[in-house]
């Protein structure tokens, strides 16, 4: 393979701006920034219900930056809870920005949940997506379990996070 001299001009001044850019103060080669992940979790108004109580799940999103979409599963135990509602929080709309938000319960325990911010510019810091509802119906471990999670920027491109939950117990 052989170069131009043109292409290698182009190459060589391409090196060196990548280079300067890439530089700190003092010269030296900086490393990419690296941003620490998101958390999200979900957090409930308290771990111990009775049966026939509203169970009350509010979902926290901590360290966050530019996220454009959140999209999670949820498993419960259908034996101990029944999904009745979901409600948007005002971390993608605090701003005024338009967002889509949808829940959706599926059988056998399990409720899928997306939130997007329409536009370009994504959401940073700290705040609440959502809040889940439920009905406690029997005793026993509710069984909170992330099955799979996802933040996204504007773009759609995965941004690192990590999930937790906290366990609820329902007793009679």
């Amino acid at each position: 393979m052989t170069f131009s001299r043109t292409s290698c001009s182009w190459l060589l001044l391409w090196t060196l701006l990548t280079v300067v850019v890439s530089c700190d103060d003092g010269g030296n080669i900086a490393p990419p920034a690296v941003e620490p992940p998101a958390s999200v979790r979900v957090v409930p108004s308290t771990v111990t219900y009775g049966v026939g109580d509203s169970v009350v799940a509010e979902v926290h999103i901590d360290s966050a930056t530019n996220v454009g979409a959140v999209t999670l599963r949820l498993r419960y135990d259908p034996a101990v809870l029944e999904y009745v509602s979901g409600v948007e929080g005002t971390f993608m709309n605090g701003d005024g920005s338009h967002t889509v938000f949808l829940t959706g319960a599926a059988a056998g325990g399990e409720i899928a949940v997306g939130l997007t911010r329409i536009g370009r510019q994504g959401a940073s810091g700290t705040g609440l997506l959502f809040t889940l509802e439920f009905l406690a119906v029997g005793a026993g471990d509710a069984g909170f379990d992330i099955a799979e999670g996802a933040v996204k920027d504007p773009q759609a491109r995965n941004l690192p996070a990590v999930f937790s939950t906290v366990p609820v117990v329902v007793v009679p």
